[in-house]
């Protein structure tokens, strides 16, 4: 089955593959309050933004994961938020949106590892580490050595895999059910997980 999977960069016309697995990949938060429609805007914005970069693993021509990061994540959501759309439907939920995005301007540093999701059926090692591993060599080409990511503390693959490739605990935001977890990753000082083939 591995063979079979393959990589590339994201483009505009994956937005709604892409969105439709996102929303599936999530159970709560700010993306799944709003529903998918608002993911596919907020991917589509990002992207043409080009604040935002993603890489899709396909198997044959159906999109299994997806891996999106953001040159600064500080600027992002004023260019998502922008869009008169998207404002209409966070203004519905503001003042649920401290408890539904904790770490809201919490990050570190700017560049942030934003999105990553795998469907389910493709759960596996080999297909996260190219993903993981595609976004290190796209922050190295910029010469960003240092990124970010958040995790749900209930989330414990996601923390054994970011735990396993390098990412190191930076802080904890919020509390209860919606306790957040940012890591940050020096590339530079840890060897990259080599690509599986």
């Amino acid at each position: 089955m591995n063979r079979q999977i393959h990589y590339r960069p994201m483009c505009l016309q994956d937005v709604p593959a892409v969105s439709s697995l996102h929303m599936k990949s999530l159970t709560e938060g700010l993306l799944y309050d709003m529903g998918e429609k608002y993911i596919r805007l907020f991917h589509e914005v990002s992207l043409k933004s080009k604040n935002s970069y993603g890489f899709v693993a396909l198997n044959h021509d159906q999109i299994i994961g997806a891996a999106l990061c953001s040159k600064n994540i500080h600027a992002l959501p004023g260019k998502v938020m922008c869009h008169p759309i998207f404002l209409l439907g966070l203004c519905v939920r503001f003042f649920r949106l401290k408890k539904l995005y904790p770490t809201f301007g919490k990050s570190p540093v700017p560049y942030e590892f934003t999105f990553f999701f795998i469907d389910k059926d493709y759960h596996n090692l080999y297909v996260a580490l190219n993903l993981i591993n595609l976004v290190d060599k796209y922050f190295l080409e910029y010469g960003i050595n240092s990124y970010t990511l958040q995790v749900k503390e209930t989330n414990k693959t996601a923390i054994l895999l970011y735990e396993y490739v390098g990412f190191n605990k930076y802080a904890e935001v919020g509390s209860g059910h919606s306790k957040r977890i940012i890591y940050i990753r020096d590339i530079v000082f840890h060897s990259r997980p080599k690509l599986i083939r």
